[in-house]
């Protein structure tokens, strides 16, 4: 039986292209590679890389020396630095999109249906194993996945300081925002790049909502979440084992889908205690509930039937060096033996699980793969909804000045405080200190 060439993702860049049974070609146009395999470096590419800082080191440089960023966050370099973000994130994710669920290729139905559109394409339907050319005949079973690698053992908080509330705000933007009304989604917006992903990155420079920095790119504008943000935003390890609220201890069982707390206690003491209470580590596995488990399972093998890629494909086209054993990908020698175990092969290890697994970064929610991931599709696709461009981001759009300043002057505190009888403490981090912990209230209602 004749492999397809394709299955053992030859290409390092740019798209692999069968031809006949055994034969293969890399397109490697416009990526500014070259060679069989697009592994060549064009001479600009070269120079580009070899200044290029690496990510570890970015990374640190963006979470430390507080003094050096509050220079930069008091002058016109924080918007520079804001571009620069953006744009470097923009060139990882195709605009418009190009594949989808339903072929292998490059198709034009991609940028038409949006609820199906995907980063990488499809695992070919011929390769002879499921993972491509590398790992074990059959995947793992995914109950016994999430069983061995995934339940808790010992509840372990963010030590970022996440907490409930901003659990729960992932699942509000990535599955509601886009079907408010435009004056809504440009608060939420506002509030998720300045507030929200300025906890999730952890970075020191302030993040700034300013559409206008793009109007001069090459910018596609469309709301669309691709399969692969779909499913690496599942976080189900930030979940408690129990929720505090209000003194009462309310075990998970009982708080998942119980619509009559909202009624019993009000949205004030509900805000109250999901700001107050520690949101688990989503990286590093054993940290989610028994009563997730089935939710994780769902997504692994729905990742399965898409016939999504492994991690390390995913880490190259983030620009990420792909993991050479299980216990780069884990730091834990036992849960690297046990993964070796059931895939046989680095190469072989699936998205959604590599991500939960994978080696938290010092002091962070997650490891270096979901952080790069998720803050690229966030911020990208909060900046390409349509109200962001040129034709909508302007005053008369939300009404004239006054609902154009409500936007952009959006904050967390402000969307519960002018909703609310009283205002209770609200943020995405827990309380740093005892001051700002006692509700006040609120001055203004809606």
């Amino acid at each position: 039986m004749k492999v397809n060439p394709c299955c053992s993702y030859p290409c390092q860049t740019g798209v692999c292209e069968r031809f006949g049974p055994e034969s293969y070609r890399c397109d490697c146009s416009n990526t500014g590679f070259y060679g069989d395999s697009c592994e060549i470096q064009e001479l600009w590419i070269r120079f580009r890389l070899s200044t290029k800082p690496r990510r570890p080191i970015v990374h640190y440089m963006m979470t430390h020396f507080q003094w050096f960023w509050d220079l930069i966050n008091s002058c016109f370099l924080r918007k520079a630095i804001m571009y620069l973000i953006l744009t470097i994130r923009d060139e990882i994710l195709p605009s418009p999109p190009t594949y989808n669920n339903k072929y292998g290729y490059v198709n034009v139905e991609s940028l038409h249906n949006i609820s199906s559109t995907r980063l990488l394409p499809p695992i070919p339907e011929d390769c002879p194993l499921p993972m491509g050319s590398k790992g074990k005949p059959q995947l793992p079973d995914p109950g016994v996945l999430t069983e061995r690698f995934f339940r808790r053992k010992t509840f372990r908080p963010d030590p970022q300081g996440s907490n409930l509330m901003f659990a729960f705000m992932t699942q509000h933007y990535t599955n509601q925002f886009f079907k408010m009304d435009h004056s809504v989604q440009g608060e939420i917006i506002n509030i998720i790049i300045e507030e929200y992903m300025q906890h999730l990155t952890g970075y020191l420079v302030k993040l700034q909502f300013e559409p206008t920095l793009l109007f001069r790119t090459r910018f596609a504008y469309s709301n669309r979440i691709a399969l692969e943000f779909a499913h690496l935003s599942h976080w189900h390890p930030m979940m408690p084992d129990s929720f505090l609220i209000d003194g009462d201890d309310i075990p998970y069982s009982q708080f998942m889908s119980n619509t009559s707390l909202l009624m019993h206690y009000g949205v004030e003491k509900l805000v109250e205690a999901f700001s107050h209470q520690p949101a688990g580590q989503i990286g590093g596995g054993h940290n989610s509930h028994a009563d997730a488990l089935k939710a994780s399972e769902m997504i692994i093998r729905e990742s399965r039937a898409m016939r999504m890629r492994p991690l390390n494909e995913y880490r190259k086209r983030f620009k990420l060096k792909p993991y050479t054993s299980f216990y780069e990908l884990t730091g834990d020698v036992e849960m690297a033996r046990g993964l070796e175990e059931l895939y046989g092969d680095i190469d072989a290890v699936e998205f959604y699980p590599g991500l939960l697994l994978e080696n938290t970064l010092p002091t962070s929610l997650f490891g270096e793969s979901m952080l790069e991931m998720s803050a690229s599709f966030s911020l990208i696709g909060l900046m390409g909804n349509p109200i962001c461009s040129p034709a909508y981001w302007k005053p008369s759009t939300f009404g004239g000045e006054t609902g154009f300043n409500i936007v952009k002057t959006s904050t967390l505190k402000k969307l519960v405080c002018l909703n609310t009888k009283w205002c209770p403490y609200v943020d995405f981090h827990v309380p740093r200190n005892e001051d700002g912990t006692n509700p006040e209230k609120s001055s203004t209602e809606l």
